[in-house]
């Protein structure tokens, strides 16, 4: 590996980076609530877009790369028309900072975890379509299968929890998670230092 720039990119912690899909930007956000976009490979400042109030802890982007979602310690949600950053709908499960928000594979659905160990599902449209006790600790992250008929949550805590979507139904618990990009494999680690591999 090789580092080939550095360069100042906003006035407090950076906390979520993403590319786009056609890998022309990389899209930044942070404490300064903020959302920034940088040009590949060149690394130039495309512009900002900011109306959350608080922190901005993550992103994630449509797979048309239309929609992109931020969730934010002010307790929302914003899905902005990407690139132009114009906010079309705001969302909130809560009053709990959101620290993290995942747009499914289908395009249709979002689901975001909050402190307070909640994790909630709403259609890009805005209409809620489950929200789920997932822990008693805060939610660090959410995903979808890339079939989007499972949703993982994960915490402060030690367990990473399966969900049937869109029941909000328990199928189990596990302690390291990642799923293939063709839905076929499910890899597993726990405490035992062995990785499972679950054909799906």
């Amino acid at each position: 590996m090789q580092e080939i720039t550095v360069f100042k990119a906003h006035t407090s912690y950076i906390i979520d980076l993403l590319f786009t899909q056609d890998n022309h930007t990389l899209v930044s956000c942070g404490m300064d609530n903020v959302v920034k976009l940088w040009s590949l490979p060149n690394w130039e400042h495309l512009g900002s877009f900011g109306g959350h109030t608080k922190s901005i802890n993550s992103l994630s982007l449509s797979p048309d790369g239309k929609t992109l979602a931020t969730g934010s310690s002010n307790h929302t949600i914003n899905l902005w028309s990407f690139p132009d950053g114009e906010t079309h709908r705001t969302l909130q499960d809560r009053k709990k900072s959101v620290a993290s928000v995942r747009i499914s594979a289908d395009g249709k659905w979002i689901a975001a975890g909050s402190y307070g160990g909640r994790a909630a599902v709403w259609s890009l449209s805005g209409k809620e379509l489950v929200a789920i006790k997932a822990s008693r600790d805060n939610l660090t992250s959410v995903a979808f299968s890339p079939d989007s008929r499972t949703l993982a949550t994960s915490g402060l805590g030690d367990e990473i929890k399966l969900w049937e979507f869109p029941t909000g139904q328990p199928i189990g618990t596990l302690n390291g998670i990642a799923f293939s990009p063709d839905g076929r494999w499910l890899a597993i680690g726990a405490a035992d230092k062995k990785i499972r591999i679950w054909e799906l």
